[in-house]
């Protein structure tokens, strides 16, 4: 692949790079320090990434951090470039204490050919992380990784393309179901918009509704659950509480986010 440009932007106040192909975008974050997954501690140290002496596969240099390995091996599978899919694509896994990574779970699915692509890069990376700790003992830790997968004319590219159709797609949703109150129509927006930004407090919030009215109960938890480790997630809440409250899920959405 011919790059024809390369630059650091910021996406979502996260370090983001941004390879720039003719119509091909491709970014990585490794976002474990983003999320806390093991809260309730006085302190807690996530797992890091360690692999300055590993050499990448294409180009054979030091590789200094995460995001440099998956800029410099990723790429789109052919399957997805043909039905041009994009997206955030979110896996989680857990670090053991000798920094190997196992237990691999898609959060964020954008195709079976994109999850097992970038699985497979992340296992290369086993026993190259430094272990997780709690109160300063090492213990097996679970993180996670986001990577960017964009389509997109390179004359017409922005950064902020991805909240614009997320927006798109939440705004339809939520006059789905706020409005006409069919939520088997708006979580199909809600879907698509998370699919794009799966870790907006909103989408997950309102999805978490449609899940729950269409009998998902397991699902809307999920994504309440998820919704609830955001920063914003009181904030999103309170602005949405008048117009929720006549929904069965209501009152478990509440005690989440409010305790």
């Amino acid at each position: 692949m011919k790059i024809v440009q390369l630059f650091n932007q910021s996406f979502k106040a996260m370090k983001t790079i941004f390879l720039f192909a003719l119509c091909l975008v491709f970014s990585a974050m490794a976002t474990g320090q983003d999320r806390i997954l093991n809260p309730g501690q006085d302190e807690v140290t996530q797992p890091e990434f360690n692999g300055k002496n590993f050499e990448m596969l294409t180009q054979g240099k030091p590789c200094a951090s995460l995001n440099d390995y998956l800029r410099g091996c990723a790429c789109y599978p052919e399957e997805c470039i043909k039905q041009r899919v994009e997206g955030t694509e979110v896996v989680e896994f857990v670090v053991t204490p000798e920094g190997q990574l196992t237990a691999f779970y898609v959060i964020n699915s954008l195709s079976p050919e994109i999850d097992a692509h970038v699985i497979s890069l992340l296992k290369k990376t086993s026993g190259m992380w430094s272990p997780g700790k709690i109160d300063k003992k090492i213990v097996p830790m679970r993180t996670e990784v986001s990577v960017v997968f964009k389509w997109n004319e390179f004359k017409d590219l922005e950064p902020t393309d991805f909240y614009k159709k997320a927006k798109i797609h939440f705004d339809k949703g939520s006059r789905q179901l706020l409005v006409l109150r069919k939520p088997g129509k708006a979580i199909k927006h809600f879907n698509a918009g998370i699919r794009y930004l799966p870790k907006d407090e909103s989408l997950l919030m309102l999805r978490g509704i449609c899940r729950y009215e269409l009998g998902d109960e397991n699902g809307a938890l999920t994504d309440w659950e998820r919704m609830k480790e955001l920063e914003n997630s009181r904030s999103k809440f309170q602005e949405y509480t008048g117009r929720l409250n006549e929904f069965k899920g209501y009152g478990i959405l509440s005690e989440l986010v409010i305790k």
